[in-house]
């Protein structure tokens, strides 16, 4: 499903509530993708964490578990992440079906330091740092927590009644990619897509031309390599077994791709995620 939105209203609005209630907002697509707008940045504790590359990948991953609980329970749910601090999410709802999800968090509810040294995504040096950052972050009891949750569900009302994000139907191109996504596994050809979709090729290419400037065959790898990301830091496949079951010709055309997209080849990948 595509949405209209308006990137302009979403940034005025996460600034407003950043300033308001000190806390992080964000909107992420069905595909939990973020949508194009400006993070504010206003937490020091979180930009400590994200300065390197894994555990930025490390916090996408938290993200990515918390939204997909929403997904799965189609009502708002919180998490502690791998920092310590809480996030919550929600679903958008439309039609009684979920068309985004928005997401907030980076929330201090224990007075207590969590327990980094144990983790190794951490040195000393970092873990001493945030000690120092943590214990100046708002401590959030549960009255409080309460009613930011309140707070972002009336947020969740305000950005459809004012329309900042709406679903913008395409039948054709939705069973396209709804095709695809079920698929992943399988020798994928336009044909198959094209009759599935019910739509012409030459339709099918222009649209994704229009909506993801790629070609179809580009896109099917994007959405592969996705799955390789998952695969990789969730099961036990080696990299050999997961170019083979996700339907690339060899595994060096699947490490080429995926170097290509994540800047680390999967044995890095995997090494970095453990």
């Amino acid at each position: 499903m595509f949405l209209n939105y308006e990137p302009e209203k979403l940034e005025e609005l996460s600034r407003d509530f950043l300033i308001a209630t000190g806390i992080e907002l964000g909107v992420c697509d069905e595909n939990f993708k973020p949508l194009n707008f400006k993070k504010q940045n206003g937490n020091r504790y979180c930009a400590v964490v994200k300065r390197k590359e894994v555990r930025r990948l490390a916090c996408r991953r938290s993200d990515r578990a918390l939204l997909a609980k929403c997904r799965e329970e189609g009502k708002a749910v919180m998490h502690v992440c791998h920092a310590g601090l809480i996030d919550l999410a929600l679903p958008i709802m439309y039609r009684e079906k979920i068309i985004a999800y928005l997401i907030l968090g980076q929330i201090r509810v224990e007075e207590t330091f969590p327990a980094l040294r144990e983790s190794v995504l951490f040195s000393q040096e970092t873990v001493d740092e945030l000690q120092k950052i943590y214990d100046e972050l708002p401590i959030f009891d549960q009255k409080k927590l309460k009613s930011i949750s309140k707070l972002a569900m009336m947020t969740v009302k305000y950005i459809l009644f004012e329309n900042m994000l709406m679903p913008k139907y395409n039948p054709s191109f939705d069973r396209a990619l709804s095709f695809i996504n079920e698929n992943l596994y399988k020798n994928l050809s336009i044909l198959e897509i094209s009759k599935a979709a019910i739509i012409p090729k030459s339709s099918l290419y222009k649209l994704f031309h229009t909506h993801f400037g790629c070609t179809v065959n580009e896109y099917i790898n994007s959405k592969r390599i996705e799955e390789a990301e998952r695969l990789l830091t969730e099961e036990n496949f080696s990299v050999e077994e997961i170019s083979e079951r996700l339907g690339f010709s060899t595994q060096q055309y699947f490490s080429k791709l995926f170097k290509k997209a994540k800047g680390v080849s999967p044995a890095q990948f995997r090494k970095n995620n453990h």
